[in-house]
Order: C-alpha cells, then sequence, then structure tokens
C-alpha cells in the first residue's frame, strides 16, 4: 500500500486551472468566430468528455489529465504531458498507451461514441449555414 500525502491548495490549483481550460474550449463550442470553428469545438469538447469518462481509473491521473484543445479550426484531444501521477508518480502521457494496449479505452471512444456526436454536429454545421444563407436571400 502507498500512501501519499498531497497539498490540498495545490490540488484545488491544479483543478481549478483544468476546469478554466476545459471551459475555454467549451466556450468555443458557442462563441468561435466561424461554423467549423464552433463545430470542431463541439466535437472536441464531447470527445474529451468521452475518452476521460472510459479511461480505466486506479488513481483517477489518467483520466484527469485529458485535455481538449482547438487551434486553427482542428481540435485535439490528448493526455497534458506536465502531469504527474502522485501516489505511483509517472506521468499518464507515457503509461497511458501501456493502460490502452490493455483496455483500448479510447478506440471504444471513436468506435462507440463519437458517431452521434459527429451526426449532431453535421446537423449543427448545416442548421447555421441554412440561417446565413436564409439571411442572404432574405
Amino acid at each position: 500500500m502507498y500512501s501519499v500525502e498531497i497539498d490540498p491548495a495545490s490540488i484545488k490549483k491544479l483543478q481549478a486551472l483544468r476546469r478554466a481550460g476545459a471551459n475555454a474550449t467549451r466556450q468555443m463550442v458557442f462563441s468561435g468566430d466561424t461554423a467549423v470553428t464552433r463545430m470542431v469545438a463541439f466535437v472536441t469538447t464531447e470527445a474529451g468528455k468521452a475518452w476521460e469518462a472510459r479511461a480505466p481509473r486506479l488513481t483517477g491521473t489518467l483520466a484527469a489529465a485529458t485535455r481538449e484543445q482547438v487551434f486553427n479550426e482542428q481540435g485535439l484531444v490528448d493526455i497534458d504531458p506536465s502531469v504527474t501521477n502522485p501516489v505511483f508518480g509517472g506521468s499518464p502521457a507515457e503509461y497511458g498507451p501501456v493502460v490502452h494496449g490493455r483496455r483500448p479505452w479510447v478506440d471504444e471512444v471513436f468506435s462507440q461514441d463519437l458517431q452521434p456526436v459527429l451526426a449532431t454536429a453535421g446537423e449543427r454545421f448545416f442548421g447555421e449555414i441554412d440561417a446565413e444563407y436564409a439571411k442572404e436571400l432574405g
């Protein structure tokens, strides 16, 4: 059994930073400068939620290290390489692929969770195009 003492104030600061980053990406779903950016932000945030929900948990660090980012209309969901497991040490970015090899949760995200997300994103995107087209005609 391992025993680790972690400063609660440090954990709260890290959790606040993580929430701020996730919230910034989520805001792009509604306030991105283009329909494409909003669609990519929607897919990226939903993929990140599914990735985090499906990540195997022993300490929860692998799930908590999930990051969603949108750059130039491209979405990225990955594991933050700066995170260190406070219980066992090591970085989830390093041991995550090993864990995935044992239980391929990322494959589950792409094969099971993203199909309805992509359908919804397409409906939203084409709905925005239809609304813009109607404005030009109207």
